[in-house]
């Protein structure tokens, strides 16, 4: 029997609506999930890392996410620049991960306590495009 593995959540509306995600390409978003993916399976969850407090060479990270190197590297310099990661000697930490991961608590009765998501107010870019949120939770040019 196959050992059950770890699962991360992703909400699909902030994914799409995500102001960081709207401005990585196609590809990036690919790798950026990868990533995500990686990250759960690490020894430390939310730290991208070959084994604790080793991180992962960049070219054997790239084969792990299945694209070139050069995407790995633009990819890691524009979410360090966003404030989704940071890359220290032990690794790629996925910033806000443990919060983005929580998962409700049980009680007595077996009724699970979901915690609240954060409502994501105004998306300002760094681009000069004006966006907001809309109505629904989507990102709408203003």
């Amino acid at each position: 029997m196959r050992k059950q593995l770890p699962w991360f959540k992703v909400y699909p509306e902030d994914w799409l609506a995500d102001g960081v995600t709207l401005f990585l390409s196609p590809a990036q978003r690919g790798v950026f999930i990868s990533l995500q993916a990686i990250a759960s399976t690490s020894p430390n969850r939310g730290i991208i890392q070959a084994a604790p407090g080793t991180p992962y060479p960049p070219a054997i990270l790239a084969r792990r996410c299945r694209c070139k190197q050069g995407l790995l590297t633009t990819t890691l310099n524009r979410l360090q620049e966003v404030g989704k990661i940071t890359i220290d000697a032990e690794g790629i930490h996925i910033k806000n991960w443990n919060e983005d991961q929580e998962v409700g608590q049980f009680d007595l009765e077996g009724k699970i306590h979901l915690p609240q998501r954060k409502k994501k107010g105004k998306v300002d870019t760094t681009d000069g495009q004006k966006f907001q949120a809309g109505k629904y939770g989507h990102v709408v040019q203003g």
